[in-house]
């Protein structure tokens, strides 16, 4: 597997670097060595995820587009703004706006195993996506022999290993890739069939592993880019496998019939597709090929989706950050493109050859990769919440601050539109989705109608929606918020609730009674029905018909979607302390607490995490200053900040739900706190 041409942070650094990356939530290891010396006390409780993988329910279209797995190396990986505590950037980086289009996503960087920062795992998970390490032996790597070491009970460690991580750091499974030789005394076919299995057995239900098409069953590298004899005992192994980047159609198809007849099955065969290969028209010594071979990658990665989907397999897009590599100045409008098929802007320099750009394909809304891609629902069967925060945002005084295990379920993103029409627009400080008209509207009665999410929410349990929103003082016509039902017969229906307080921030409650779909069966038992999406109605009938573009008509701050007879766990917060960590260049200080939960029984509770209970994360606020937010019991202090000898403390954990679920302060003693020189990160 190639890299981006990005050159690693990591290259060249020393053990001091490695242990400030703790302190960012960063896990990675160098060696075998490191790897056998691993064991879950070493681990701080920074790098771990907190948030539960939310259980998508399965869609109408699941069989119809094409499953999308996301290989990460971004900027060499590891990069700052990927840190555990969020830190202030100059620019946007890559955060992934598209996460309802992804089945899957893997943190991949060139150590040899790479553990997804917790911030990644915790915006997957948030948004249905399974988050998959990266377990890589690369061309000429001592040790190799070292993975099919087995003790005297027939185990293999670095399976054991392996697994242990994933559940620790609570990811759900690894990419396995070994593009090098085992020696011929330790080779044999089956004994890397049977670690396979092993690591896959001990990830345990729900979880994915991954082979990746490098080394063959005779034991040396060789790509075969589709799935053949070569490579099919250990795809059966794994349980799916990704092809490298250099197929064609006619390959794909004869993969597809192994898929069939070797029992692996289409859901678990994904084809490459390297973004980087556009970079490669023009000029480049080593050139990089994938489908379509003219302007295949880049702006043309949806075609390579495109042919996947209407051949029945699945797309594995490696380096999915490229437009953030490559456009600073128009990374996000890039990104649209490649995603939704978007004109690209005008004068766009390359910022990788200036003077040999490669060829960009033609914007076109048919080669979008979220056109041909699984559009999976928001949310699970019972649960919705989303206050529609960015990974990105701007504070109070204008600086760009990064927190990407922030960012939450997004808005569908919208295709412009040369009609009026309705549009969104995310805005900062604070968060909150803006409706607007997409330009100024004739003086005439309109009625227009937004899809904000795709859902598939069981009404086998009474549901309730809470909202917290703001409509402009303007008389700007009717809003309505609309939950869409659909039945087993597929007979669909409108429940609404008009919006009607106007100009300061108002909540709703609303218990949703589904509509009824035939009166002629009021008095017979209904199918089944579920609600299948959350839209937004502007009836302009009467008031100012004259809609000027770029107005607010609506800003919703949050959304949830729960059972009626949700329960809530009774949760405390105890002995606030200040502590002294770390030695030399990492020696900082740490709030840290205890939380005490009592657990309920009713199955109809919110989402809940083996680390922080009920909580999704924690404000943290000193002296009536807000320091941050916390995703562990712990918080590092940012030294920079002045401290008085007594820190009035206050936290407060905030649940999957939005609301706060429990608070605490405590007078803290600094004492000590600034002696020593070190220093601290965000």
């Amino acid at each position: 597997m190639e890299c981006s041409p990005s050159p690693s942070k990591c290259a060249g650094s020393g053990e001091s670097k490695r242990v400030l990356d703790v302190l960012k939530g960063f896990t990675y290891l160098a060696s075998f060595d490191e790897l056998q010396q691993w064991s879950e006390e070493f681990a701080d409780p920074l790098q771990r995820s907190n948030t539960p993988l939310v259980q998508r329910a399965r869609g109408d279209d699941d069989d119809e587009r094409s499953k999308v797995m996301l290989i990460h190396d971004y900027a060499g990986g590891y990069n700052d703004y990927e840190s555990a505590q969020g830190v202030e950037v100059f620019t946007e980086q890559y955060s992934c706006e598209y996460l309802q289009n992804v089945e899957s996503f893997v943190y991949f960087s060139h150590h040899l195993v790479s553990v997804p920062p917790p911030t990644w795992t915790n915006t997957c998970h948030r948004n249905g996506v399974k988050v998959l390490g990266t377990f890589i032996v690369e061309p000429g790597a001592s040790q190799v022999d070292s993975i099919l070491e087995q003790d005297d009970l027939g185990s293999y460690w670095v399976a054991r290993k392996l697994a242990c991580m994933a559940k620790h750091y609570d990811f759900d499974g690894w990419l396995v890739n070994i593009e090098a030789a085992f020696s011929i005394f330790s080779w044999s076919s089956g004994r890397l069939e049977r670690f396979l299995r092993q690591l896959r057995a001990e990830l345990g239900q729900g979880s994915q592993l991954v082979w990746y098409d490098a080394l063959t069953s005779f034991n040396f590298v060789w790509y075969q880019n589709t799935l053949n004899y070569l490579n099919v005992s250990f795809a059966l192994a794994a349980g799916s496998i990704l092809t490298n980047y250099a197929w064609t159609p006619e390959l794909a198809l004869t993969g597809k019939s192994r898929a069939i007849q070797s029992g692996l099955g289409l859901g678990n065969i994904y084809y490459g597709i390297d973004v980087y290969a556009q970079n490669s028209q023009h000029g480049s010594k080593h050139k990089r090929t994938t489908w379509p071979k003219v302007n295949g990658g880049g702006t043309g990665t949806g075609m390579g989706v495109q042919a996947l989907q209407s051949l029945g397999v699945n797309a594995g897009i490696f380096a999915p950050g490229w437009s953030y590599e490559h456009f600073s100045d128009h990374n996000r409008a890039v990104e649209k493109s490649v995603w939704q098929g978007e004109p690209l802007p005008h004068r766009l320099p390359c910022e990788c050859l200036p003077n040999k750009p490669h060829d960009l394909a033609p914007s076109d809304l048919d080669h979008g990769v979220s056109r041909y891609a699984n559009h999976f629902p928001a949310g699970s069967e019972y649960f919705f919440h989303t206050t529609f925060e960015r990974a990105f945002s701007r504070t109070t005084g204008g600086a760009l601050r990064a927190h990407l295990g922030a960012q939450q379920i997004l808005p569908i993103p919208q295709q412009s539109h040369p009609s009026p029409s309705l549009r969104v627009e995310l805005r900062d400080c604070p968060s909150r989705c803006s409706i607007l008209m997409s330009q100024v509207c004739e003086d005439h009665p309109h009625k227009h109608q937004l899809q904000l999410t795709k859902l598939k929410l069981s009404t086998a349990k009474p549901l309730r929606l809470s909202m917290t929103y703001r409509l402009p003082v303007i008389d700007l016509g009717v809003m309505w918020l609309q939950i869409g039902f659909v039945d087993q017969q597929g007979r669909s229906g409108f429940a609404q609730h008009r919006l009607s307080e106007v100009g300061s921030v108002a909540e709703m409650e609303w218990n949703l009674v589904e509509p009824v779909f035939d009166q002629h069966e009021l008095n017979v038992k209904r199918a089944i029905s579920w609600v299948d999406g959350i839209y937004i109605f502007h009836d302009c009938e009467s008031g100012n018909r004259n809609s000027p573009s770029g107005a607010a008509l609506l800003e919703i701050y949050e959304i949830t979607i729960l059972p009626q007879s949700a329960a809530r766990p009774n949760c405390e917060i105890l002995d606030i302390v200040l502590e002294k960590r770390g030695t030399g260049r990492a020696e900082h200080n740490r709030l840290v607490w205890e939380l005490d939960v009592i657990p309920e029984e009713d199955e109809a509770r919110l989402p809940y995490s083996p680390i922080t209970g009920p909580c999704a994360y924690f404000t943290i606020q000193i002296d009536g200053r807000d320091v941050g937010r916390a995703y562990a019991t712990e918080f590092v202090l940012r030294m920079e900040m002045e401290w008085a000898e007594m820190l009035e403390v206050e936290i407060g954990g905030i649940g999957f739900d939005g609301k706060i679920v429990c608070h605490a302060t405590a007078l803290v003693s600094t004492s000590g706190m600034n002696e020593g020189s070190w220093v601290l990160l965000e």
